[in-house]
């Protein structure tokens, strides 16, 4: 199983990884990059006290040590249990190879002396830190944080220097993605009327997804997207750029895509939902067909030309390329 050549972005999930020795992980063992960016990392990070945490090792070992920089993002870092949550992350954002680069040094404000931030966030240190965890103050506790948690500017400053290179800087924010309420006003009265007529027709507890998921297409509806579209592989078969424009969001997306691939700017798409994941890669096929090399690494096997569905005796494949 080669690494695909020429490929811009490897997306794949959490569950691929939980297997130890998997091929998921002997195929991104051997795979070069320069940038990971992580979403919802929270999990990955610090692991699950009554799960096994196989992806955690392996982002610690394997996948971290190989990056030149490394984007966590999470709204919820600390979650359950403070302590094991605290403990936990640290031991993964500060790992050894991290530690040897900084060049920061705490100042004791008792003693006012200086030492380096290192020697807290060792093994020995962080099982010290736990048993000794209700005599430890929070202002300790939060020092510990400071270098390794973004809640912050790109500007901020310890000891007169900064924190981090400012990657920041060289990101441009882009508003063409903003829909007012104004624009969507008599669509959110269309897709209600849609939505309740459904639910009174067929009942279910699945209002708020099924709206979610209805404000890009009415299809949902029509072709029974909660009941039929997972796993039916001929379920977007006719869907046209026309119904991918029916909705605000839907012609946003499109004309986004329309730009940036006049613009000779290439588009990545994050989107949690299956439906949505799907529509997006629909409306990328309409749009952006020579431009797009990204490659979705999923535990489905690539889908068989003789049985057309997700399993088959002739064997599978863990990387697919979107085209």
């Amino acid at each position: 199983m080669a690494a695909q050549k020429k490929v811009d972005v490897y997306v794949t999930q959490i569950s691929c990884l939980q297997r130890e020795n998997s091929r998921f992980q002997k195929f991104l063992s051997v795979l070069s990059f320069k940038y990971l960016i992580i979403d919802e990392c929270q999990t990955w990070v610090r692991g699950q006290k009554s799960k096994t945490s196989n992806q955690l090792n392996f982002l610690r070992y394997a996948l971290l040590p190989r990056s030149q920089c490394v984007f966590l993002l999470s709204g919820t870092p600390f979650v359950g249990n403070m302590r094991f949550d605290f403990i936990e992350t640290i031991k993964s954002l500060s790992s050894a190879t991290r530690r040897s680069k900084w060049t920061l040094r705490f100042r004791d404000e008792m003693t006012n002396e200086e030492s380096e931030p290192t020697a807290c966030y060792t093994d020995d240190a962080l099982k010290k830190l736990s048993d000794d965890w209700d005599n430890v103050s929070s202002l300790v506790k939060t020092q510990m944080l400071v270098p390794i948690l973004l809640l912050r500017t790109s500007d901020t400053l310890i000891d007169g220097e900064r924190i981090m290179f400012n990657y920041l800087e060289r990101l441009v924010e882009l508003k063409d993605g903003e829909i007012s309420y104004a624009q969507i006003k008599n669509e959110i009265v269309t897709r209600e009327i849609i939505l309740n007529e459904h639910v009174q027709r067929v009942g279910g507890t699945t209002r708020y997804a099924l709206g979610r998921w209805l404000s890009y297409s009415s299809w949902v509806i029509k072709k029974g997207w909660n009941t039929h579209g997972r796993e039916d592989t001929h379920w977007w078969d006719g869907f046209t750029l026309d119904d991918a424009r029916e909705f605000e969001r839907g012609r946003c997306l499109v004309d986004m895509l329309n730009g940036r691939r006049n613009a000779g700017q290439k588009t990545i798409i994050f989107a949690f939902a299956i439906f949505h994941q799907q529509f997006a890669a629909k409306v990328m096929r309409f749009q952006v067909k020579a431009h797009t090399t990204g490659v979705a690494i999923t535990p489905f096997p690539k889908r068989c030309v003789h049985c057309d569905g997700r399993k088959c005796n002739g064997g599978a494949t863990i990387v697919q390329e979107i085209h």
